[in-house]
């Protein structure tokens, strides 16, 4: 189990910001139970609370990390544990969709899932600090 004060980061590619969000919804029946996102069951945790996770979607794709996250919550307390996990300060590839889930209480199952129009990794879960 992931502990508290701590956020997971997958990057990614998608077609769009619609496509990454519907990628991240979670749905509910008619009774009010709720069904799983396609992001949440990819990656085999299943159920996350919908207030803890942040997406982005960038119309032009990047790879420099500070660029990526600096519009994010608590980025400032996460950015540099991320740059010692990926080794540097650019990633490999440009990205164009982001998606921090914070407090993550459940394991994460799989690195990857790719699809259709959205492709995601999972990249670390790493501690930050609230201001």
């Amino acid at each position: 189990m992931q502990s508290n004060s701590a956020v997971s980061i997958w990057f990614g590619v998608s077609k769009s910001l619609h496509n990454l969000e519907e990628y991240v919804e979670v749905t509910y029946t008619e009774d009010g139970d709720s069904i799983d996102s396609r992001f949440g069951t990819s990656f085999g945790f299943g159920y996350y609370d919908e207030d803890k996770i942040e997406i982005h979607f960038f119309e032009e794709p990047l790879s420099d990390l500070d660029e990526i996250l600096k519009d994010f919550s608590y980025s400032g307390s996460f950015i540099p544990s991320l740059k010692t996990v990926i080794q540097g300060d650019h990633l490999a590839h440009k990205i164009n969709s982001v998606i921090l889930l914070y407090d993550l209480e459940d394991d994460i199952l799989s690195s990857e899932e790719g699809s259709g129009n959205i492709e995601m990794k999972y990249i670390a879960t790493v501690p930050y600090m609230e201001d």
